[in-house]
């Protein structure tokens, strides 16, 4: 897939989340957290990862967002798993979409979001649900090689 902006097919995605409403400063504490209980509660209950980590943003403020984080994932059995806590089963759906991929530190990410936001309406299209962001290394060494794919499905 090319840098930029990419129209898909998404497929649904289905696994384990946590969501929370916290300052924008909290999101790295966040998702280090959320990752690995999810991952360990998957694993626990049988289940293996299927997909790379994602974050669903409903909202974002100047002072807060209330953010999901995702592992999808797969089980033995049919049905989704009861919620432990804050751990929630998580079905996000498919649907044509904007994909943006883009490399590079997260607090460069802004602008993204606005050039998404352009190209919808360039387009005539209208969102379908909140962005996603899915991460697709770790925030561990050269931020210059750090990928995300921002996905904004639309109607």
């Amino acid at each position: 897939m090319k840098r930029g902006i990419n129209v898909v097919e998404l497929e649904p995605v289905h696994g384990m989340g946590i969501r929370k409403m916290l300052p924008v400063s909290g999101l790295p504490d966040f998702f280090g957290a959320a990752f690995g209980r999810l991952g360990e509660y998957i694993g626990r209950e049988g289940g293996k990862v299927s997909g790379m980590p994602l974050a669903v943003y409903y909202s974002v403020t100047e002072s807060a967002v209330d953010v999901e984080a995702v592992l999808p994932a797969v089980f033995d059995v049919l049905e989704n798993l009861p919620s432990e806590g804050d751990i929630i089963p998580v079905d996000l759906p498919g649907g044509r979409a904007v994909e943006y991929v883009y490399f590079g530190p997260y607090d460069g990410m802004a602008p993204i979001y606005g050039e998404i936001e352009q190209w919808l309406q360039d387009n005539g299209k209208v969102s379908a649900g909140p962005p996603r962001e899915v991460y697709h290394s770790e925030p561990a060494g050269d931020p210059s090689t750090w990928e995300t794919h921002v996905i904004w499905r639309f109607a």
